[in-house]
């Protein structure tokens, strides 16, 4: 089977399988040169990824995926591109950045009549204005979505499974506005239109989501509490999937409320698990406010007093990030307006520059904003569960003497090189970025040194085998080489900064240029100051 037909088979059944086939996909697109194939297979990562809870990771395979896609005018992946991305900043929490590649994607979806895409954007609108609980214009942008479907259908009754959600968002809009009648009446007719044996247990969970809050509302508790039991029974081998996560929490919610407490602790702790996994607090105080509300009921007072301090303690959290993301937009917002007026094109630039703003024009991988960025989030992740922390920094051995040699062309496309191994060498498990020049750094959490030593051990290795020539190297060697510095800290620490770290790996990075290069030394966090 062609491998993105593949994709598409299992993107909504099994993520973890969609991800290994968009590998091999990118694999095969970089053998055949087929740029197509790249952007493709980048696109569906991302997607995958972010379906298992890890919203930066995909964010970073959405950046590449449209990096590729722009430079070859991939304009109908790239609508789908902006649509993903939108709602993940949306999970995320960032309603008005979300908005705003909604916009991006409804442009291209306009531009090239794709009535689905329009359909679903109009969707994913709906559910930005529900997360930020303005349900009237959220049923304005539903009913759009809904009259968009019609017309997309042309008459034909046979709804496609893979539209179902878009459809079960609109019952979820009527029930909001609490016109049960008319969501009961739409509800029923459109599972009318579906051959409920084809379902796969995302939409299973999903029909019986929607069904059970409707029974509870309109008092049919009985009803309501077999759909939830039949949520239960899929969720186990579905837990997963971050797309479930408010599905789930409205279960354990209606659960609570008909005092069936002994049903929620299976799916409270893979709700946990999810909101750790994806590192938004917003999730995380979701799961929050469901244990208090059990605590509360059971009457376990040291555990309830317990939930409510990491209650406050996320909320006052969440509120100084609000406060930073309200400043940022509206200074996004007043850039992106000044520039509408002035030239759309010049907007769409801007556009571009704002999302490749953490991407190393260069190289491709993250620059130095960005991995700063990740250091505050991931840093936090550690020291909440007491991991150990890695960082490291190397460098290319006689860069300047290269630069001079072959010229700053052939010396970016070494850096190109460099960083391409490098990506491929951290397979993911470190973040990666340029830090400057020739300086490349690197970090990860709940890593051994042994790991370490494995991934520098490789990365040395594998830029030797990549064979980059380098005649006039002082040392005598004719081939680009690379000499790098790790600090690991055994517990992450309050109070720990990037400087901290990256100044310890300098000082290893040092010691190894000063003992001849081409080679690496780790060592344990040390705190010094500078004289």
């Amino acid at each position: 089977m062609d491998k993105r037909k593949e994709i598409n088979k299992y993107r909504f059944a099994d993520p973890q399988r969609t991800y290994n086939i968009c590998c091999e996909l990118l694999e095969q697109g970089k053998q055949s040169g087929n740029d197509y194939d790249i952007a493709y297979a980048y696109l569906y990562m991302g997607d995958a990824v972010f379906a298992m809870g890890n919203a930066d990771e995909a964010l970073k395979y959405l950046m590449m995926a449209e990096k590729v896609q722009k430079q070859n005018g991939f304009d109908e992946q790239r609508m789908t591109t902006y649509n993903i991305i939108g709602g993940i900043y949306s999970n995320m929490g960032d309603l008005q950045l979300s908005l705003d590649y909604y916009h991006a994607a409804m442009e291209l979806a306009r531009k090239y009549s794709n009535i689905e895409l329009q359909a679903m954007i109009y969707n994913n609108v709906g559910v930005v204005f529900t997360y930020a609980g303005d349900y009237v214009n959220a049923s304005e942008y539903f009913k759009k979505s809904y009259e968009f479907l019609n017309q997309e259908n042309d008459g034909d009754n046979e709804l496609s499974c893979s539209r179902l959600s878009l459809y079960l968002n609109i019952c979820e809009g009527l029930q909001n506005k609490k016109c049960y009648a008319e969501e009961k009446a739409y509800l029923d007719e459109v599972m009318k239109t579906i051959d409920k044996d084809t379902l796969i247990p995302f939409e299973r969970i999903r029909v019986s989501h929607v069904y059970g809050m409707l029974y509870y509302e309109t008092g049919e508790y009985e009803k309501a509490f077999d759909m939830c039991m039949k949520v239960v029974a899929l969720c186990e081998n579905n837990m997963n999937d971050i797309d479930l996560f408010d599905d789930y929490w409205d279960i354990v919610k209606l659960l609570i409320n008909m005092d069936k407490i002994e049903y929620t602790y299976g799916i409270l702790e893979g709700l946990s698990n999810m909101a750790e996994k994806s590192d938004i607090d917003r999730k995380r105080i979701q799961v929050c406010r469901l244990r208090i509300q059990i605590y509360e009921k059971t009457g376990e007072k040291e555990k309830y007093a317990q939930q409510l301090r990491r209650y406050y303690q996320l909320r006052e959290r969440i509120n100084t990030e609000r406060n930073n993301i309200i400043i940022s937009a509206i200074d996004n917002r007043c850039r992106l307006e000044d520039e509408r007026k002035n030239n759309r094109r010049l907007n769409e630039d801007n556009l571009k520059l704002m999302r490749e703003s953490e991407v190393d024009e260069l190289t491709g991988v993250y620059n130095r904003l960005a991995f700063r960025r990740r250091y505050d989030r991931m840093y936090r992740y550690a020291l909440r569960n007491a991991h150990t922390y890695c960082m490291g920094i190397f460098d290319i051995d006689f860069f300047k003497v290269y630069n001079d040699s072959y010229g700053h062309i052939r010396g970016d496309k070494c850096l190109k090189q460099i960083a391409a191994i490098l990506m491929h060498t951290s397979d993911g498990d470190f973040c990666v970025a340029r830090y400057g020049g020739d300086e490349f750094v690197f970090m990860a959490y709940d890593v051994s040194e042994e790991k370490v030593r494995d991934f520098l051990h490789r990365l040395i290795e594998n830029v030797k085998n990549a064979a980059i020539e380098f005649d006039s190297k002082p040392d005598g060697t004719d081939k680009v080489t690379i000499s790098a510095g790790a600090v690991i800290q055994q517990h992450a620490t309050e109070g720990t900064r990037l400087t901290d770290l990256l100044k310890q790996a300098d000082k290893m990075l040092y010691e190894v240029k000063q003992a001849g290069k081409d080679d690496y030394k780790i060592s344990e966090l040390v705190y010094f100051t500078e004289k």
